[in-house]
């Protein structure tokens, strides 16, 4: 049995010489502007060597009042609008002197501070800082990873994203939180790329260079998102030191076959010029058992499917550009460039055996036997770019943000299915199939921001997106006859899909009190989309919708905020899901996708409450109307036709608790997840469904600092799922266990993973039917699996820079890239 995959991706905007057009207009109209110096008090705290402290208490006494801050991981805190001129500034940190002096700030809006260690205590009392794992700030829910950059060596962020809390990767690599579908964003700036270059983006980022996760489960109309979408910023560390870097990664993963990658990457930081080059490659194989039993009651009679895929030969080859220049101290511009070629022709086919039974008795003989074998050619194209343009005008009150980009994606798949039958009768018939698909999908966007302070406590965000989708498909079936195979012109079309959506936004953050926060904000969607099947129009639709948002959070202190977030959204299916391609996996059973869905109103609500910055209680409830998901029609001679359909609603609600503990000085780290989840699906006209469940979930990450001074590390991840309901399917618990050992050495990283050792996760489904009928479905994907990670920076080399200007110094203390 296929399962029919999604693809998601952000949409593109602009070739090459409207980008450098654009960047030159922009430069014109907007250079009397960029000059314009900076209202606010930036003070940087350093120790001895120069380094930068994180986490010092920074307060400058004005004439009115004092204001406080905490330096970054840059050791810069920052203090908007201040009242005075010479300003009395005082610091003070753990394992430090307390530093308390005059400051006169007439000449520069700027302050460097050394502290320097208190020896006495450190000689007698050992002194460890450690930041809280996981932290709330209004909409996020911040993941602090690098207070454990000592036990995640060798690690990648693909690997944190799965550990991070409510984050959910499935076997088919989707990321999800609370359902719903997730955009990656880095250092703020949204990831415009496809799908399957963005999850190879992110498994060759190592982990020592992530700052902190930021999950958004309800992001703000600010966002560059779609409806009902949710939000993971991966804040990466911002490299203080000008410096070349080359690193060296192979990973060895071993379960059905054995299967290499590897990537070599420049990283680098000179002057206001910093870059990130990858280039990657590598085989990918794996085996899954699929075992398929129906059976009528009425008549007795039975179908058995076993399906055997083991894919010998995946191959992959990319190469990734990320260059960011600061043009100057209010000007950033980045261009990203990412290019993949991917191809797959099995070593061993596809085989799906079965057998047919009527008046099914013990002892019995099948009516039918056989197998069918199935042959996949398989290659596809990603090219992605995209430029991203930030500026501050007007004093920094004004900031403007340009995103554009585009994606090309070319898929060709010739699949030929052939089946052989021991027995045969009038009811089962054998099947011949080859399909040839040629697809093509251009994908552009444009995202256009001003953000606005109005005041030093309420900004005003405002904005379009625009996004553009097209999809050529010539689908191309030819049937088996007289030993040969003829066109089946029947079959045979062309699917053309359009889709043109343009969305302005407003968006207001506010504090109230030092007490209440406030966002309000709405976008408004235009969408227009039609398809057409052999240039005849299946689909055309044209809509209007309002998509409001309201984020409040309460906290009198950092020991109880409370913060709750409500929005409302339309969601379109995919084209993939549009597309009327159909899928075989026996004679009898096959899977369509249906161009005539409609879309679904969603309105989400989540509360969340934080206790000392440690404990987190998270209640979500989501109401999808006309939610769309995939149903089985058991049709007459018993065939079982699996099509996409519009439910009448689908209903989630989950209570979850968040938290993390540390034992024996810091040496062991626990983050613990645990919830209850309810789902509730209901069917509408010839859709019969009326189920719903209660579930629970339970996460929990542990680390271990098994030798600090030889740096040996460990990991153990589990997960535990109850039976749950999704759609009209209910499967059985799932349970998954994942083991670690780490060891840095000098220049290398290496880290041994063992997945699933005891091969506990395995997919029991039971189709949900008010029918005589009776399905279940057992899947087995081979997921025990070892993985060895080696690590080399092999050049590692330090520029000197013998003095810096002040503008240098802004840009070198931004966050991140």
């Amino acid at each position: 049995m296929k399962i029919s995959y999604y693809f998601s991706s952000a949409i593109y905007f602009m070739n090459n010489r409207t980008i450098c057009y654009l960047i030159i207009l922009i430069q014109f109209i907007f250079h009397p502007f960029v000059k314009a110096q900076l209202k606010e008090y930036r003070i940087y705290v350093y120790d001895s060597s120069h380094a930068p402290i994180p986490g010092v208490a920074v307060s400058l006494v004005d004439s009115t009042q004092t204001q406080w801050a905490i330096t970054d991981s840059s050791g810069l805190a920052q203090f908007p609008a201040p009242l005075c001129v010479t300003c009395r500034v005082r610091c003070s940190m753990l394992g430090y002197h307390e530093l308390d002096s005059v400051i006169d700030f007439s000449r520069t809006s700027q302050a460097n501070i050394v502290l320097t260690k208190n020896t006495r205590q450190l000689q007698t009392v050992e002194i460890k800082s450690m930041r809280p794992v996981i932290t709330s700030s209004h909409e996020k829910i911040i993941v602090n990873w690098s207070s454990l950059s000592s036990m995640i060596k060798g690690e990648t962020v693909w690997d944190l994203l799965k550990q991070s809390p409510l984050v959910e990767v499935d076997h088919n690599e989707q990321i999800n939180i609370l359902h719903r579908h997730v955009v990656i964003y880095i250092n703020g700036k949204k990831e415009m790329m496809s799908a399957s270059a963005l999850i190879n983006f992110l498994k060759n980022i190592p982990a020592s260079k992530i700052l902190q996760f930021e999950i958004i489960p309800i992001p703000t109309s600010a966002y560059d998102v779609g409806p009902g979408d949710a939000v993971v910023n991966i804040v990466i560390k911002k490299d203080l030191a000008d410096h070349l870097e080359g690193q060296a990664n192979f990973w060895a993963t071993q379960n059905s076959y054995f299967n290499p990658t590897g990537n070599i990457q420049f990283t680098g930081k000179i002057g206001k010029l910093s870059f990130i080059q990858t280039n990657y490659g590598g085989l990918s194989g794996s085996r899954s058992l699929f075992t398929e039993q129906y059976s009528e009651n009425l008549s007795g009679y039975q179908m058995n499917d076993s399906v055997l895929r083991a894919w010998r030969d995946m191959k992959y080859l990319g190469t990734d550009w990320y260059l960011n220049g600061d043009l100057d101290s209010v000007q950033n511009l980045s261009l990203h460039f990412s290019y993949e070629h991917d191809w797959v022709h099995p070593f061993n086919p596809e085989y799906y055996s079965f057998s047919y039974f009527s008046n099914y008795t013990v002892g019995s003989s099948p009516d039918s036997t056989g197998k069918t074998t199935e042959d996949t050619y398989d290659k596809n194209d990603n090219m992605c770019y995209a430029f991203q343009y930030l500026v501050s005008l007007l004093k920094n009150k004004l900031k403007l943000n340009i995103d554009a980009g585009q994606i090309h994606y070319y898929d060709y798949t010739d699949q030929y299915t052939l089946n052989k039958t021991m027995y045969q009768n009038k009811t089962d018939t054998p099947l011949h199939i080859l399909q040839s698909i040629n697809q093509k999908v251009h994908n552009t966007s444009a995202f256009l921001r001003f953000q606005y302070t109005l005041s030093t406590h309420f900004t005003l965000s405002a904005g379009m997106s625009t996004y553009f989708t097209k999809n050529f498909s010539d689908v191309n079936w030819y049937k088996y006859q007289t030993n040969q195979f003829v066109y089946d012109s029947s079959q045979s079309y062309t699917y053309q899909y359009s889709e043109n959506t343009y969305s302005p936004f407003l968006n207001i953050d506010g504090e109230i009190g030092k007490i209440f926060t406030i966002t309000i904000g709405a976008k408004y969607q235009i969408a227009r989309i039609s398809g057409k099947q052999n240039q005849y129009s299946i689909l055309d639709r044209n809509t209007n919708d309002l998509f409001p948002t309201l984020i409040l959070n309460f906290g009198k202190n950092q020991d109880h905020q409370f913060t709750y977030s409500i929005t409302s959204s339309v969601n379109w299916p995919d084209f993939w899901e549009l597309s009327p391609l159909r899928y075989y996996s026996s004679a009898n059973n096959f899977i369509d996708n249906n161009p005539h869905l409609s879309s679904s109103q969603d309105l989400n609500q989540t509360l969340r409450y934080t206790l000392r910055q440690r404990h987190q209680f998270v209640l979500s409830y989501d109401n999808n109307k006309y939610g769309w998901g995939q149903y089985v029609y058991f049709l007459p001679n018993h065939n079982i036709n699996l099509t996409r359909v519009n439910f009448a609603y689908t209903r989630s609600a989950g209570l979850y608790y968040i938290s993390q503990f540390a034992f024996f000085d810091n040496h062991v780290q626990v983050n613990p997840a645990m919830g209850i989840e309810y789902n509730a699906t209901k069917g509408q006209d010839t859709v019969l469904a009326d189920y719903a469940r209660f579930n629970g979930v339970a996460q929990c990450h542990m680390f271990f600092m098994l030798n600090e001074k030889k740096s040996w590390t460990a990991g153990l991840n589990l997960a535990y799922r109850s039976r749950s309901l999704s759609g009209i399917y209910e499967l059985k618990g799932l349970f998954s266990c994942d083991m670690s050992l780490a060891k840095s050495y000098k220049n290398w990283n290496i880290r041994l993973a063992i997945y699933d050792p005891f091969k506990l996760y395995s997919l029991h489904t039971q189709v949900l039917t008010p029918l005589p009928y009776n399905m279940k479905l057992t899947g087995n994907y081979d997921s025990r699996y070892v993985s060895l990670h080696i690590t080399y920076t092999f050049w590692n080399h330090q520029i000197r820079v013998e003095k810096k200007s002040s503008i240098l110094d802004d840009i070198q203390n931004r966050l991140g890239h």
